[in-house]
């Protein structure tokens, strides 16, 4: 099964959108589906905050991005990790 962890419960942010008819089919199948896997019904508007949560959580490029920039050389004695501009990584040595 996919999901790994069900939600914990925090302060809730109201979100609205809409999705085609076979989509909002295939989310109920799959709610249904991590139900009897896992023994316990999830109200359907839980299980896609779940889904987008673990999503990020999985994207590495995401996570590179969302990591926080590293503030001043004194940082780390010998190399300094960070990205350009476009996201990539980079790694700048230093050297005396």
């Amino acid at each position: 099964m996919k999901i790994k962890n069900l939600p914990v419960q925090e302060k809730k942010v109201r979100l609205d959108f809409t999705i085609t008819e076979s989509e909002a089919a295939r989310l109920d199948a799959y709610r249904k589906f991590v139900a009897e896997a896992s023994s316990r019904d999830i109200p359907l508007r839980e299980l896609i905050a779940v889904i987008v949560v673990q999503f990020m959580d999985e994207d590495k490029e995401f996570a590179r991005q969302a990591r926080p920039a590293v503030t001043s050389l004194t940082d780390s004695p010998s190399s300094v990790s960070n990205m350009d501009l476009a996201g990539r990584p980079y790694d700048v040595s230093l050297t005396k």
